[in-house]
């Protein structure tokens, strides 16, 4: 029988993106049981998902069709299945990867599939290979959920976990194109690239699943922690290395190691190689000695798994991590140069504006760790996405699972997506801007989707030690860049925000019309009409997905909002301030605008840091911005009661 295994379209053409390890594994099982595999890795094909589908299956004639991925990649998923199904109708559409494990009943229900396999995908796809080819019947295999005849679904014992790492054979890099892959990294492509002119990263592992069990999240090869032989390791490292010249390892592990002797002994045989590698830890094995230990052996970057600075909610996480310890690490890291990456969760169950308030004091307090504030996202299989299933605060249907904010705490909605809003605009808008030397265009090329990329060389001082930096071949052109690149100080491994000169806002005739037409309005009183035409120009018609808008949008929207916050109308006062500071974060007055809003909300340490941004951005360059803010640090300063809590939202 004919397997075709496809990686699906993760929609980051010329982006790169994280190269699914699993079926890679899966290949490599299948073909040493003398299976016929075909590979096909979507993100490195031109011609269109459907096209590619239709034209592989027409040419192999496959018996088994078999995909996986992670829940985020849901539709693409079932995309390709349906086209898998409508090509072929008689194949075999086999389903596996944490996007079916983490919820199998809600999956067979919502795609196109006869098999799922839950779990651990080498031993069972092999199995159920052969009962395919046999014509037996796949009750007798462990570990998946299958469609019967008669339509309805079946699910097996589960399988046990793979003890033994080193008895599975190593990924088929080699058939899903890795070459292509690390052929088209760039320095910008992710931040643990940063560090690298030329990237070429492979990711590899030296574990399968974590020792601990927080509340959010799901392991996909189960709940089993198991460690791989190092000598197995290091041969597969051999290999990679002088099949592929790598100069990068992205480990993929949920937990790299929690014994301090492992890790002493892996950075003794990898030191020699020279690599450039990054690791999750948990931060009760930090000590700092090991931190050197690892940035010795060529670790420049490192994960934790922080996630809050409450207590309580720390305890209600499951996290076994206390505030000190989480303390302790972060110094370490940053003190060594290493990077360390890490984010703050907001939205567990246990969540108040009293424990949020909390979390967001220490994030402003310790700014240079760049700890990321984030929305709990509700994954399928996690803790917390069964007790809000069952508390019918989500529906278990895979097809609807998103981003997006989910409230499974107890605050009113209201509440809760202010809390997401706040938490999204602090991330987004207060930077630690570097001192741009040189941004200068160099070049032009194609990227993979044979679309035009721009390439600039930027050269910069770093805010917290004054390195100077030069990145080169610099892409720009992502929609996500398109006013800020967060890059790294290659001197002490911290992150700094460098403005996108490249990108300058648009330019809209409609919208400035609407806006000049909007002043005279409001300077001689009419101000029905003003805020009718300033609001429309704040407004304009964008196709679905467009971040930047026009420039006389943003400052309509600035206008309005401070119309608003005079007149007493918060809501519309923070809705339209927060609009125009997410797309003009570099801009001192927008900064202190909303520093504005937050007084009258209440929310002096939020304003405080808002006020802050705009000294900063601001310097000595406007007197009338600093007699300006002069003012609001008077009217800062006269609110202040003695004894109040932190306040970054009311």
């Amino acid at each position: 029988m004919k397997i075709l295994l496809v990686i699906p379209d993760f929609g980051r053409k010329g982006l790169g993106y994280n190269f699914p390890l699993g079926i890679a594994y899966v290949s490599s099982a299948l073909k040493d049981a003398g299976c016929e595999v075909h590979c096909l890795n979507l993100n490195h094909r031109d011609e269109g998902v459907e096209k590619t589908v239709t034209g592989i299956i027409r040419s192999i004639d496959p018996d088994v069709f078999a995909t996986g991925s992670l829940s985020p990649y849901f539709s693409s998923v079932k995309h390709i299945l349906a086209i898998s199904r409508q090509v072929k109708p008689s194949i075999v559409n086999i389903i596996g990867g944490g996007i079916f494990s983490s919820s199998p009943d809600a999956m067979m229900r919502s795609v196109d599939v006869d098999v799922g396999v839950i779990g651990e995908g080498e031993e069972t796809m092999v199995e159920v290979m052969k009962a395919l080819e046999e014509g037996r019947e796949l009750s007798g295999v462990n570990g998946i959920m299958y469609k019967r005849p008669d339509g309805t679904f079946e699910k097996t014992a589960p399988r046990t976990s793979l003890r033994d790492l080193s008895k599975i054979s190593w990924p088929d890099y080699e058939g899903f194109q890795i070459g292509k892959l690390l052929d088209g990294q760039r320095t910008t492509d992710g931040i643990f690239y940063h560090t690298e002119e030329n990237p070429r990263a492979i990711p590899m592992i030296s574990s399968r699943s974590c020792p601990y069990n927080c509340s959010f999240c799901f392991h996909p090869t189960g709940r089993l922690y198991r460690v791989r032989d190092l000598d197995d390791f290091f041969a597969e490292l051999d290999h990679l290395v002088g099949r592929y010249k790598i100069n990068m390892i992205e480990f993929y592990d949920e937990l790299f190691s929690f014994k301090k002797k492992r890790l002493e002994q892996f950075c003794g045989r990898i030191k020699p190689y020279r690599l450039k590698w990054m690791v999750s830890l948990h931060v009760s094995v930090v000590e700092k000695e090991i931190i050197e230990m690892m940035k010795d052996a060529g670790c420049t970057l490192i994960g934790y798994g922080v996630e809050n600075m409450a207590p309580e909610i720390l305890k209600s996480m499951h996290k076994k991590a206390t505030r000190e310890q989480i303390e302790k690490a972060l110094a370490a890291t940053f003190e060594s140069g290493v990077t360390v990456r890490g984010n703050f969760i907001f939205g567990d169950p246990a969540e108040t504006l009293d424990t949020a308030n909390c979390t967001l004091d220490w994030w402003a307090r310790n700014r240079r760790y760049q700890i990321s504030p984030i929305h709990l996202q509700v994954l399928p299989g996690s803790e917390v996405y069964h007790k809000a299933a069952l508390a019918g605060r989500i529906v278990d249907d895979p097809s609807i699972i998103n981003s997006h904010p989910v409230n499974i705490t107890s605050m009113d909605d209201g509440a809760f997506m202010r809390l997401q809003n706040r938490i999204s605009l602090l991330r987004e808008t207060l930077l630690l801007p570097a001192k741009i030397l040189r941004f200068e265009k160099i070049s032009e090329e194609k990227d993979d989707a044979d679309e035009l990329i721009e390439l600039f060389d930027v050269d910069w001082e770093c805010l917290h030690c004054k390195g100077v930096n030069n990145y080169s071949s610099v892409a720009v052109d992502s929609p996500f860049r398109f006013q800020n690149l967060c890059l790294t100080c290659r001197s002490c491994g911290a992150f700094v925000d460098v403005q996108n000169l490249a990108r300058p806002y648009w330019h809209n005739e409609e919208a400035e019309a609407l806006y000049e037409e909007g002043v005279k309005l409001q300077k001689s009183g009419n101000i029905d009409g003003a805020l009718k035409r300033l609001r429309a120009a704040a407004s304009p018609p964008m196709s679905p997905g467009t971040i930047n808008r026009y420039d006389a949008s943003l400052r309509a929207a600035l206008l309005v909002g401070n119309m608003a916050l005079s007149a007493g109308r918060l809501g519309e006062a923070e809705d339209y301030l927060s609009y125009a500071l997410l797309r003009k974060a570099y801009d001192p007055v927008y900064h202190m605008a909303f520093a504005m809003y937050l007084v009258a909300e209440g929310s002096l340490d939020a304003a405080r840091l808002h006020y802050n941004q705009a000294r900063l951005l601001g310097g000595d360059k406007n007197p009338n911005l600093n007699a300006a803010l002069d003012n609001l640090g008077a009217v800062m300063a006269k609110a202040v009661k003695p004894d109040a809590k932190p306040r970054y939202i009311c």
